[in-house]
């Protein structure tokens, strides 16, 4: 599912809580492969737990989302807060909002990440960390960090995490992402769930494909 799907959904739905009716799933590859194999197979799984029809994961890549730019909106807006309650939600209070918002399309995936019944992050891993446009989402989430009361309403749900990556061993090889995903979850009113999955050797785009083994573990971590 791209942005314009997610897009025409909330302009054509009327109730507000759109994005608390559908689970997420956000697949964070800049490419076609693996990681997009994973959250099909895991969207399919929830699909089925759900009783949907179709349950299409929302690729990261197809959204515009600008970088941080620490213009400080989101902590004036923090102190601003307490003498002009802010929109449940949203970016603003009074005059005040986050200038990027108005540049791209990072509000519609906040509020799917902070609304969401159920949520499954899939990356791969690019020296030892994230890649590139799942970090600029990350960093954007300073806007939470400062504004607490825009965080996610219920305690703490946890979030499915599937990292993918191309070496074959390495003690340390998911260890950083993890970390940055804990901390970013954390200013979003969420966490990691406490079993990731964590899949080696998956360098090729199309490596996944002949591994029925671990299309069948993403399965099943869908399932619990």
């Amino acid at each position: 599912m791209g942005i314009k799907n997610l897009d025409a959904a909330l302009n054509g739905e009327k109730q507000k809580n759109l994005f608390a009716r559908f689970p997420l799933v956000l697949a964070c590859s800049p490419r076609r492969g693996n990681c997009d194999l994973a959250a099909q197979i895991f969207a399919s799984e929830l699909a089925g737990k759900y009783d949907f029809f179709d349950l299409p994961p929302f690729f990261l890549r197809h959204c515009r989302v600008a970088p941080c730019i620490s213009c400080g909106a989101c902590e004036k807006r923090r102190r601003a807060a307490a003498s002009a309650g802010p929109e449940p939600g949203t970016h603003e209070t009074g005059d005040i909002v986050c200038p990027c918002v108005e540049h791209d399309e990072s509000e519609i995936v906040f509020r799917a990440l902070l609304e969401a019944p159920e949520v499954c992050l899939v990356s791969p891993i690019y020296f030892y960390n994230l890649p590139a446009q799942f970090k600029i989402l990350i960093d954007r989430s300073q806007f939470y960090y400062n504004n607490p009361g825009l965080r996610a309403k219920k305690n703490k749900r946890q979030v499915k995490v599937i990292l993918i990556g191309g070496r074959r061993k390495g003690e340390n090889l998911f260890s950083g992402s993890l970390l940055t995903l804990k901390y970013f979850l954390s200013a979003l009113g969420r966490e990691v769930a406490a079993d990731p999955l964590l899949l080696y050797g998956l360098d090729g785009p199309e490596d996944l494909q002949s591994r029925p083994d671990l299309q069948e573990q993403i399965a099943a971590y869908a399932r619990r």
